[in-house]
């Protein structure tokens, strides 16, 4: 049987939306710490349909779609968060590892760490790895005058 579209009401067991993009949120933030990062996404881009001014989604999203592939995501998700005002730490950097653009990262690492704070100390791990992809194979990296075969370079004392 059919119904008039006018007679359909809310049910009174709906959920208020706020109470729903939390309970999404929060799931996301664990799917994102037992590494179900596909999942972690999957479930901000729902609290993102719900509410797309909710800048902790696109946070959720610009930390986990780099560890799958997806830096471009990321990437996206990163820049939109910084544009309403997040602190995105080093969120950036890892998506532009995750892309294969070293030298961005490198840079955007520099940016990261001279800010100081828990985001630098992240940002100087993957400064290092930036480094890494930025040096030609068989080059050894020379920092502290010493390099990682054990041979003085320069700026050696």
């Amino acid at each position: 049987m059919d119904l008039p579209s006018d007679s359909v009401s809310t049910p009174p067991w709906t959920f208020d939306v706020s109470v729903r993009v939390a309970v999404l949120l929060q799931a996301s933030r664990e799917a994102l710490l037992r590494g179900d990062y596909m999942e972690a996404v999957a479930l901000a881009e729902e609290v993102l349909e719900e509410d797309p001014a909710e800048t902790d989604a696109l946070l959720l999203v610009a930390e986990a779609a780099p560890h799958y592939g997806h830096g471009a995501v990321g990437l996206l998700a990163a820049n939109q968060a910084e544009a309403r005002g997040a602190a995105i730490g080093a969120l950036r950097v890892m998506a532009l590892l995750s892309l294969g653009q070293a030298e961005a990262a490198l840079a955007e690492a520099e940016r990261v760490i001279a800010g100081g704070g828990e985001a630098g100390i992240l940002a100087g791990s993957l400064r290092d790895q930036a480094l890494a992809q930025t040096r030609p194979v068989g080059t050894p990296a020379v920092e502290g005058g010493v390099s990682e075969a054990g041979v003085d370079g320069p700026g050696a004392g």
